[in-house]
């Protein structure tokens, strides 16, 4: 699954060489597998779903991961245009989300907890609006994926880069972008298997 390491950096290339910020999803599957989890939402519109958490490998190519639970992405409806955009007031929150993932090595998962626990703190963020995150409080509530602290985000400093595909006709996803230069990564991540996933690709070259 480290193979993807490098490669779910794709998306900003595959979006910047589109007309109009627009990419083309053709195919979506799960990374590591996903775990059933309960989501309820108080706000409004109400909801509540039994659904499936976790990582997307989007175009066999990057890492994606779900934004908007009340709609749907399928083989059947694909392929869609998604254009980029931002998360507005979230965008800062889940920037953090994500750094914290790529810093713990779980933003390409590994196992199907590790894949549902990311996309669980990714619906949470999204989703909650009292102001405090928290998988049992608060007006969206989540089951399934064990606890999380959310105080571990604040001490995180964003470096990656994450935007919003969004479509009319299926769920919005967010990816990454973007990440610190070469050196600075290798840094933060020190001895993850992405570094030696390049120097094989470059040998492959």
């Amino acid at each position: 699954m480290k193979k993807f390491l490098l490669n779910a950096f794709v998306a900003a290339a595959a979006v910047a060489a589109a007309p109009a910020h627009a990419l083309v999803v053709s195919s979506v599957s799960y990374v590591a597998g996903a775990l059933p989890v309960v989501v309820t939402s108080t706000d409004s519109p109400a909801f509540s779903y039994n659904e499936a958490a976790g990582a997307f490998e989007v175009n066999g190519s990057f890492v994606a991961y779900c934004v908007e639970i009340t709609q749907g992405i399928h083989s059947s409806i694909l392929p869609l245009d998604f254009t980029e955009t931002t998360f507005g007031a979230k965008q800062a929150d889940l920037t953090k989300a994500v750094q914290w993932m790529l810093n713990e090595g779980t933003f390409i998962p590994g196992t199907k907890e590790e894949s549902a626990l990311n996309q669980a703190i990714i619906w949470e963020i999204v989703y909650e609006d009292s102001g405090s995150y928290s998988f049992s409080g608060g007006d969206f509530t989540l089951a399934g994926v064990g606890a999380f602290d959310f105080s571990q985000l604040n001490s995180v400093t964003s470096y990656a880069t994450i935007a919003k595909l969004e479509s009319s006709k299926a769920q919005d996803l967010l990816v990454v972008t973007a990440v610190p230069e070469p050196s600075t990564y290798a840094l933060m991540l020190a001895g993850l298997a992405g570094v030696g996933f390049l120097a094989r690709r470059r040998r492959a070259d």
